[in-house]
């Protein structure tokens, strides 16, 4: 089984979005990444395209998304829902709240 990893930011567009590119293209055999955004702008940033093309990390599946997609709430049985958050800004960890579980907050200002 696999643990899910969440990196979570207000817009969804650079930070996280990288964040899990970068960790999905290691390719863990017990590691899952997505990301997330607490008020997300509905696009990725180009330069985040571009920074992740120059290093060879596949961007076709990213895409900016809410948080409220993995809401442990409303999942129902077998859906993606995270064990573990990291939060990349200020503003997604004080909204944390809603998921109830492990959350790292030192990453503030990548």
């Amino acid at each position: 089984m696999k643990n899910k990893i969440l990196f979570l930011c207000t817009g969804n567009s650079a930070r996280s979005i990288m964040a899990e590119g970068i960790a999905n293209s290691f390719e863990f055999d017990d590691l899952s990444f997505q990301s997330a955004g607490s008020d997300p702008v509905g696009e990725v940033n180009p330069f985040c395209i571009k920074t992740l093309k120059k290093f060879a990390i596949s961007k076709s599946y990213l895409r900016s998304k809410s948080w409220e997609e993995f809401n442990i709430e409303k999942k129902i049985r077998g859906s993606w829902s995270p064990d573990i958050i990291v939060t990349l800004c200020q503003n997604a960890e004080e909204h944390h709240v809603q998921f109830g579980l492990v959350i790292f907050r030192r990453f503030h200002g990548i």
